[in-house]
């Protein structure tokens, strides 16, 4: 479906299908490396944490790393992408990981259209333990999957260190508050948390998996760029979503979230604020007047951060007021246009295939 030249790809859905397919295998790996017996009386929950946690929602970091690694391939249309699965897998698991404790530390409610996996009966804070069993998880697989490879040792500290930076942006995620809501705060706080595992990392592991460690930093810069895009688009999401595409009551506002909606509401009110007063008291645009600003931005920091309903609703209420939705658009009309110039610009043409490829995935999604 894909093309570069004359050398097709397999589709997205046939890569998914792959992944899938692969994954019971994969989680026989890991309890295989938990209790080769498999007597422990453990195996059992571990194998409903696995179950639960990892093989459901898009998939799109697993499937991203069977994309790089057949962009690669001398003859893509035949390329052996099971063995790239356990690497993709291992993403997965990373990401289950810190969806399971993400949930616990915003206090959510749903993930993928179901009880977050600490609000399942007999669960509890015990998901704290299952969140590192998931984290621990995936060095075992990619162990049994890839220590006689000569990047081995890369792939795992490629892990490692995305891991440490991942946990630098939650911890930037959840101290900055209202007080800290600013841009450059946001996009540090995106860089880490988001791009780097979202994106660098499924792309950089197929790289080495494909011994092209030389390209990994050449990549890099535009895959963090897709990944703060990503972002931009998941915090639109929180607000203007539908829980039943999303599968996530969005908390954004009740958490004083540093999002691109808080951000660009407090840029458009302090504008408003402060500019001079014409004959046209309400904004030729229909934006605020200074006055009217003024209110708003008092209301937005009385009420932004806190868990009231009706402190939430005004928030959501300013926001309409100022049409981010509108906004938003334009946003992301511009970013995708800048960003896929930049993707031009790449001398690969198995780069320029996986990250346009991702672009477009990803433009205009609604879930």
């Amino acid at each position: 479906m894909m093309m570069n030249g004359h050398s097709p790809m397999p589709s997205w859905q046939q890569l998914l299908a792959t992944l899938d397919d692969s994954f019971d295998s994969a989680k026989s790996a890991v309890l295989t490396r938990v209790d080769p017996t498999g007597a422990s009386p453990v195996l059992g929950h571990l194998s409903r944490v696995l179950d639960y946690n990892v093989p459901h929602g898009k998939k799109t970091r697993g499937v991203t790393v069977l994309l790089a690694w057949a962009a690669f391939a001398k003859d893509r249309a035949i390329a052996d992408v099971e063995t790239a699965c356990p690497a993709a897998w291992a993403v997965e698991l990373l990401q289950a990981s810190f969806l399971v404790h993400d949930d616990i530390m915003d206090g959510s409610q749903t993930r993928r259209g179901r009880p977050c996996w600490f609000r399942n009966d007999g669960v509890g804070l015990m998901a704290v333990n299952d969140g590192i069993f998931l984290d621990q998880a995936l060095y075992a697989l990619l162990s049994s999957a890839y220590s006689e490879h000569p990047q081995y040792s890369q792939l795992m500290d490629l892990f490692h260190s995305v891991t440490l930076t991942t946990c630098i942006g939650q911890a930037l995620d959840m101290s900055l508050g209202v007080s800290g809501l600013t841009w450059s705060a946001y996009r540090e706080m995106v860089c880490r948390k988001t791009a780097h595992y979202s994106f660098h990392l499924p792309v950089a592991a197929a790289l080495l998996l494909r011994n092209r460690p030389e390209l990994v930093d050449v990549a890099k810069p535009l895959l963090l760029r897709i990944g703060e895009y990503f972002q931009a688009q998941d915090d639109y999401l929180d607000f203007y979503g539908d829980p039943a595409e999303t599968g996530k009551i969005g908390t954004d506002i009740q958490e004083a979230k540093c999002s691109w909606l808080a951000l660009t509401a407090l840029d458009r009110l302090r504008a408003a604020a402060s500019a001079k007063p014409d004959g046209d008291a309400s904004g030729g645009d229909n934006s605020p007047s200074p006055s009217e600003a003024s209110s708003l931005l008092a209301r937005f920091q009385d009420c932004y951060g806190q868990s009231e309903p009706d402190r939430v609703a005004a928030v959501g209420d300013i926001y309409r007021r100022l049409r981010l939705d509108a906004a938003y658009a334009e946003f992301e009309a511009a970013e995708f246009a800048s960003i896929d110039a930049s993707v031009e610009q790449l001398d690969s043409p198995e780069l320029r295939l996986v990250c346009r490829t991702l672009l477009q995935l990803i433009h205009g999604r609604r879930k």
